[in-house]
């Protein structure tokens, strides 16, 4: 029970909100910046990587990893798709799980 607490605490929650809200704040409007949809994209991941690190790997498994997929596909592809942007490549070389 202690570990659930741990991996669903209203700051683990809060800090994965943060990387999620972060990322649409830093791509929309910007449907022509290739790039920083691209460094966006990989900052956000990483954060990810480095806050399930923390929880031991156990805060995103598949399903999680599915519906992040989804989020960032389809953040990723309503501005990148503008420029050219493979989210799905980029998701998927960048992320740790």
């Amino acid at each position: 029970m202690q570990k659930s607490r741990k991996l669903f605490s209203s700051e683990t929650i809060e800090e994965f909100k943060s990387t999620l809200s972060e990322f649409v704040d830093n791509i929309v409007g910007k449907k022509d910046d290739k790039e920083n949809i691209r460094q966006s994209a990989k900052a956000a991941i990483r954060k990810l990587n480095r806050a399930n690190k923390k929880l031991d790997y156990e805060f995103i498994e598949t399903d999680e990893r599915e519906e992040l997929g989804e989020f960032f596909y389809m953040a990723g592809s309503y501005v990148g798709s503008y420029v050219g942007v493979d989210i799905r490549k980029l998701f998927d070389s960048a992320r740790d799980w």
